[in-house]
């Protein structure tokens, strides 16, 4: 029996693979086999219903929180004019060296992503870096690589990202409710080795396309970019940008609860951003970007609410795995 068993969970995990590959629904996918692992593993229609469903997402509430809230930051960030002015003075850093440029751009992003979270957030900035990256002649994949994998590199520092991560593997005991020490040495060295490896490898491919390229482009000056200025806020002082890594200061050096360090990180961006344009009227816009990033991420939450689901039905397969494979498996119980 467990030999059956064993064969339809692995039928199960490759059919889920070709599913998210071909481009299914991957919530539904992923609750699909989550459930599926969680009867073949000798749950009934009530502990499906209640433990596996209803308790995981019980349990996931502040994950689910971080997302919401790590969004709402993100829209503050850009609802206040904070993003476009480090992206714009980045640019202005980076001059006419396109390389230069690439580094300086990919360093910025990363930084800002380590508090920065969710798809909207990504998309608002895209849109505003990657138009100025094809508009000094870098090639339209390499300005898509160079941003993609920045953001990739900042979830290693991302403290939204810790926490929902964390939720996912809830089984482990040993990891700190927050990103505190001894975890933090090896965040920051990741971190700074991925921004390393990922700027050398872009500014690689960077070479190998120019030298491809018979026909020269058009040269752009960096000063002679215009971007948007559709928005309120257009530029704010240094002092505003700070709001940016507030969060990730407070929660690391000072061990601050992740709900308060966005809380005061946003109240620090806004209300320093009202004494520069007084036009900014604050409650209004703390209320507006809530609204904006909950709405945004509230894909992202369905899609991890069942994908922890599949984390709860494995751990329900996990007893027959074990039986079947040996004790000795990396299926063990912790």
């Amino acid at each position: 029996m467990n030999n059956v068993l064993l064969a339809l969970f692995l039928i199960s995990y490759v059919v889920m693979i070709v599913a998210l590959v071909k481009g299914y629904n991957p919530s539904l996918v992923l609750l699909g086999t989550g459930i599926l692992w969680a009867v073949l593993g000798g749950m009934n229609l009530q502990g499906v219903l209640n433990d596996l469903i209803s308790g995981q997402f019980n349990a996931q509430a502040v994950s689910f929180m971080t997302i919401i809230f790590g969004s709402w930051f993100a829209q503050v960030m850009i609802q206040t004019g904070i993003v476009k002015t480090i992206i714009r003075t980045a640019v202005e850093l980076g001059g006419d060296n396109p390389k230069i440029l690439i580094a300086i751009i990919m360093i910025v992003v990363s930084v800002m992503f380590t508090s920065l979270y969710s798809i909207g957030p990504a998309i608002a900035v895209g849109v505003i870096v990657l138009p100025v990256m094809i508009s000094l002649g870098i090639p339209s994949r390499i300005s898509i690589v160079a941003y993609g994998v920045s953001i990739a590199v900042a979830q290693l520092l991302n403290v939204s990202q810790y926490v929902v991560m964390r939720g996912l593997l809830s089984y482990i005991d040993e990891i700190p409710e927050t990103m505190t020490s001894p975890w933090t040495p090896y965040a920051f060295v990741a971190f700074g080795v991925g921004v390393v490896v990922s700027i050398a490898g872009v500014l690689f491919m960077y070479s190998l396309s120019t030298k491809k390229k018979a026909k020269k482009v058009r040269k752009v000056k960096s000063w002679a970019v215009k971007t948007s200025d559709s928005d309120e806020v257009t530029f704010v002082p240094w002092y505003v940008c700070i709001a940016t890594i507030i969060p990730v200061i407070l929660m690391m050096a000072f061990k601050v609860n992740i709900f308060a360090a966005f809380i005061i990180g946003v109240l620090y961006a806004i209300l320093t951003a009202k004494i520069t344009y007084r036009k900014i009227r604050i409650f209004p816009m703390i209320s507006k970007t809530f609204k904006t990033g909950a709405g945004e991420s509230a894909g992202m939450i369905m899609y991890m609410a069942c994908a922890y689901t599949v984390a709860s039905g494995a751990s329900a397969i996990r007893p027959v795995l074990q039986n079947t494979l040996g004790g000795g498996c990396c299926l063990k119980q912790h």
